[in-house]
């Protein structure tokens, strides 16, 4: 729906990371796009956590500060506000993946697949197997983000992934490939193959943001890199060769020199770019690019995004039309008349009815009214059933073994694979932290204890659940 529509001749691309906001304003000439202009500013909040009128005035006044008065945007969303999946597809008739995928979604997401806006990229490896990725937004998200962007005068015409708004899968030839996007204040990895996406996942723990520094420390990208590299097919591993660093040019550089040795010890090369990928006629040609830019340009050229999250809308002329065809337009226009002739009757028909009715409904309302309590109650927390408590013992076991004085602090917990725990957080004395590694050593549903590294005050531990206890140490 989206390509079969004339672009507009101009349109804004917005990138979110988080409270930052990437921005650019695009012109279209024929087959090639202009920047008009481009810029970067704070959000006092992050759109998705805060409430969308204050945070409108401050995007507002931006475009009007930069004499910006075009409405019409498409936005590139980070990729930790989406939920990732990848799915092989077994052997099974065309008709029925649609259905398989779809019981996937349902049962490795922690949400109902009616409340997320979904995309999936279907690839096919090297050794002939068929791989889904798919990327879903929640509903409730969006539309969080388009109230916020209402506010601010904006119309949105679609909600796409930033990374793959930079290197799209198909401009790449069908040369698998490992995409690391530097931004900012993050750090996010595609994998392609096949013009498609294999894998998606973001290195968040890589990105020093909370300290205004925004360094990227290699070392934890040396060892996610590793870690995504176990988890692919073998077929997969084999031809991936290459490492396509992304982002601006600073960052991009010092970011390949010092991943370089990890990445040689792996098979891997290094390229780096700070351009949208497939040769975009962009200019000015020396113009610094982002995803914002990336994701304008392509909307402009004509370019399908690789994920959509943009909510239909069908009107109610057209869901009529979709259900009803000629004939039965005729039929209707049949029982109308038939309906004007005993409209008389009917009414008095129809109040008898009604009398009737809502003696029916005095009868049975409070119980209806606890019914419908009782579904509210269930659709608020479905998200969090689960029939093995597994993610909950995990952190439950956690927080029992953390000092209940501060002295050592989680910043992320990370579950793999629903055994395999990462935990990075803070620590004012080691004695307190190896303390508490002693603890979870002691604890039978532990194994494999691991102190991966300490900078400073901040350090990266990892252990194995063990369901029942009956691991080695």
């Amino acid at each position: 729906m989206l390509i079969k529509k004339q672009p507009p001749a101009s349109l804004l691309g917005i990138a979110f990371e988080d409270s930052r906001v990437h921005l650019a304003h695009l012109k279209r000439s024929g087959g090639k796009t202009q920047v008009a202009a481009s810029f970067s500013f704070e959000l006092s909040a992050s759109p998705i956590a805060a409430g969308s009128e204050a945070l409108a005035v401050e995007l507002k006044a931006q475009l009007k500060e930069h004499n910006v008065s075009e409405r019409r945007c498409v936005v590139a969303l980070p990729l930790h506000w989406a939920l990732t999946l990848q799915t092989p597809i077994p052997e099974l008739p065309e008709a029925d993946v649609e259905e398989f995928l779809r019981t996937e979604a349902e049962r490795n997401l922690a949400y109902d697949p009616e409340s997320l806006s979904i995309s999936s990229s279907r690839c096919r490896l090297p050794n002939g197997e068929q791989l889904n990725t798919l990327a879903a937004v929640p509903l409730e998200r969006l539309e969080q983000l388009q109230t916020f962007l209402r506010a601010a005068q904006l119309k949105v015409l679609s909600f796409t992934l930033g990374i793959t708004s930079i290197v799209r899968p198909e401009d790449l030839k069908e040369q698998p490939a490992i995409i690391l996007s530097a931004g900012s204040r993050s750090l996010e990895m595609e994998i392609v193959s096949g013009s498609a996406v294999a894998a998606l996942r973001p290195f968040e723990s890589a990105v020093d943001s909370e300290s205004g520094s925004n360094q990227i420390y290699s070392d934890v990208v040396g060892r996610e890199l590793r870690i995504t590299l176990g988890q692919v097919s073998p077929s997969l591993r084999e031809v991936l060769k290459k490492i396509q660093i992304v982002g601006e040019q600073k960052a991009v550089d010092r970011l390949a020199l010092e991943l370089s040795p990890r990445t040689d010890a792996m098979g891997l090369s290094i390229e780096t770019s700070n351009r949208c990928s497939g040769g975009l006629p962009i200019a000015p040609e020396n113009h610094s690019f982002n995803s914002a830019v990336c994701a304008a340009s392509r909307f402009l050229l004509k370019q399908r995004p690789v994920f959509e999250f943009l909510p239909p809308k069908v009107s109610a002329w057209k869901q009529l039309a979709t259900k009803a065809g000629p004939k039965k337009f005729a039929y209707a226009g049949g029982a109308l008349a038939a309906i004007a002739l005993l409209l008389g009757i009917a009414f008095f028909v129809q109040n008898w009815q009604l009398s009737k009715l809502q003696t029916r409904w005095s009868a049975i309302e409070p119980q209806v009214k606890e019914l419908q309590d009782m579904q509210q109650q269930i659709k608020r927390f479905r998200p969090w059933f689960d029939n093995s408590f597994r993610t909950l013992s995990i952190l439950r076991k956690l927080t029992e073994t953390f000092p209940v004085d501060g002295v050592v602090t989680a910043k992320t917990i990370e579950i793999r694979d629903m055994s395999q725990v990462v935990c990075t957080g803070t620590a004012r004395d080691n004695a307190s932290l190896f303390k508490m590694l002693d603890q979870l050593r002691n604890s039978k549903e532990i194994a494999d204890v691991k102190m991966e590294s300490i900078r400073g005050s901040q350090f990266t531990f990892n252990f194995r659940w063990v369901e029942g206890g009956s691991g080695e140490r």
